[in-house]
């Protein structure tokens, strides 16, 4: 029943009821009315505006109800949709609102996509620059160096300083554009590039992480680049704000699921969001999947990247992001 008859109805009903009251009533009414008909009168009027007032909250409810659904959905994510049984009114705003988060969605995604897609060919580009630019400028001049000290042997110790200065520049070059470019997920597949990864931040940040990886194959292109994109950004978190001892990275698989793990045992996530999360987040979308970032009870924080096993769009299978191999 809609919400205009209900409310027809609901009116109908009292307003008969009080006519059959007072037309059956044993106290009879005059002009002016007495104070025994006032009362008589004045009650009727409270149990009519009550009766009244009860009747069209309760048809109503369904709006609040929609309305409080409304204000609990924050993403745009067609995961969260209004599921309401009740007045064809309510359903329609529900179905409209349903579509339009779906359309909101699918563009964000797109924007996201074609962003990411940007991020990562720039990462590639200025991966490749560092590497074939740089780089070789940097070897060019340690081979130069070289040739100096060969023809001038008594130079040699003036010369050194300057050769570990250029060394640890070339170094420093190309731990840059690994990070930027991560060659060894496109080369060796996701669980060589994490464990690249996981040794690489013990080697520079000192930062001890345990490691605990089951059914990493068998990923599609996608989904590997956000694990590891994750991966990488939650654990440059721990290092630059953590102040952690340990890390934990864990990655397992069910029947449903694949699910990423990074804990640390650091001051805790306090709630900070940054552009950091936000990123990883979009990440998590772009995959169908869900973030969790939250304090652990025993102290430190524990990221939690959780992606459906099959991904519900076809589009995802056929279009890699920009930087897989």
């Amino acid at each position: 029943m809609s919400l205009l008859r209900r409310t027809i109805v609901i009116n109908s009903l009292v307003i008969t009821g009080a006519f059959l009251v007072l037309l059956f009533s044993p106290i009879p009414l005059t002009f002016p009315p007495n104070p025994l008909e006032m009362v008589v009168l004045g009650i009727v009027l409270v149990v009519l505006l009550a009766v009244t007032s009860w009747g069209i909250r309760r048809s109503l409810m369904p709006l609040a109800s929609l309305s409080a659904d409304i204000r609990r959905v924050r993403k745009l994510d067609e995961s969260h949709r209004l599921r309401v049984v009740a007045a064809p009114e309510v359903q329609a705003v529900a179905e409209a609102y349903n579509d339009l988060v779906d359309r909101i969605s699918t563009e964000q995604k797109l924007r996201t996509r074609v962003s990411l897609d940007a991020q990562e060919a720039e990462r590639r580009r200025i991966a490749r620059e560092l590497h074939d630019e740089i780089g070789q400028t940097l070897t060019f001049s340690l081979i130069g160096l070289a040739n100096v000290v060969a023809d001038h042997p008594e130079w040699e110790s003036e010369l050194e300083q300057p050769r570990e200065s250029v060394r640890a520049a070339l170094e420093q070059v190309r731990k840059v554009a690994g990070a930027l470019r991560p060659g060894v997920l496109e080369d060796l597949g996701l669980r060589a590039a994490l464990e690249d990864l996981l040794n690489r931040v013990e080697h520079e940040a000192g930062l001890r992480v345990e490691r605990d990886f089951k059914g990493v194959d068998g990923l599609t292109e996608d989904q590997e680049l956000v694990v590891f994109r994750v991966c990488q950004e939650a654990l440059t978190n721990v290092v630059r704000h953590a102040r952690a001892t340990t890390a934990w990275v864990s990655f397992f698989r069910t029947s449903d699921e694949i699910v990423l793990r990074v804990v640390d045992d650091g001051i805790g996530f306090r709630g900070e969001g940054g552009s950091g999360i936000e990123g990883m987040e979009e990440r998590a979308l772009l995959v169908d999947g869900t973030l969790g970032v939250r304090d652990r009870n025993e102290g430190g924080t524990e990221v939690t990247l959780t992606i459906p096993a099959r991904l519900p769009h076809a589009a995802h299978a056929d279009r890699p992001l920009e930087g897989t191999r």
